[in-house]
């Protein structure tokens, strides 16, 4: 019997433990664990630079053509027209805005875009407030712009209208996912609209809230009547 049996001094191969063994192979991973929590919804970034319309060259076709160019960008839209006739524009007008202001809106009513101000015109009126009256049943080539800013979630009807009707080319719908959401609403088309026809911008919010323009950006509103 050894007293001493893993002493170094006394070594005993009865009872000494050996070399190390190699590694042994590395586990199953282990199931993954539970998604963390959502962080918080970062704040809205500021609202971006507003698209530029302007009108471009105006030429006289020589086969009775007429079309509408953006020779522009998406941002800063240059519309070149082309008409049938040497007679020039036999109706035109518009409206614009380009001051600061708000307006309440109420769930499911449609909003008129505020534009008080006035443009030349020749055989369109301006009898109610930020709208255009046309003289003339006809084809006319619209323009339209507009830049509002939301401060509520919620689905967003844009349209520019015919005594009251949204105009199918103009309309579109935006869901606004946060407060301090902008949109920039702009487009061009030719629409046939009968005599006494009230044109106008109107917005329709699912929520109740607040629509509000800086001075930052036009909203606008043109026809003119194609001969």
């Amino acid at each position: 019997m050894h007293s001493n049996c893993c002493n170094p001094c006394d070594p005993c191969q009865d009872c000494c433990p050996g070399p190390m063994g190699p590694q042994g192979l590395p586990g199953a991973a282990g199931p993954a664990g539970a998604q963390g929590v959502p962080g918080q919804q970062g704040v809205p970034g500021e609202q971006g630079p507003a698209a530029i319309i302007e009108v471009g060259t105006v030429s006289v076709s020589t086969d009775g053509s007429a079309s509408v160019v953006n020779s522009g960008t998406s941002t800063h839209a240059r519309f070149d027209f082309l008409f049938p006739s040497a007679r020039g524009l036999h109706a035109f007008g518009g409206r614009y805005n380009n001051t600061v202001g708000s307006t309440d809106m109420a769930e499911d009513v449609p909003t008129v875009v505020a534009m008080p101000y006035t443009q030349s015109t020749k055989n369109i009126t301006y009898p109610i407030a930020n709208s255009m009256t046309v003289a003339e049943a006809g084809a006319y080539l619209l323009l339209y712009s507009a830049y509002p800013r939301f401060n509520a979630p919620a689905t967003l009807t844009f349209a520019v209208r015919s005594n009251g009707i949204a105009l199918p080319s103009t309309q579109n719908v935006v869901t606004v996912t946060a407060a301090a959401y902008s949109v920039n609403y702009v487009g061009n088309t030719l629409v046939d609209l009968p005599a006494g026809a009230v044109v106008d911008i109107a917005i329709t919010s699912s929520a109740d809230q607040t629509m509000s323009f800086s001075n930052q950006s036009l909203n606008s509103l043109i026809l003119m009547k194609l001969n």
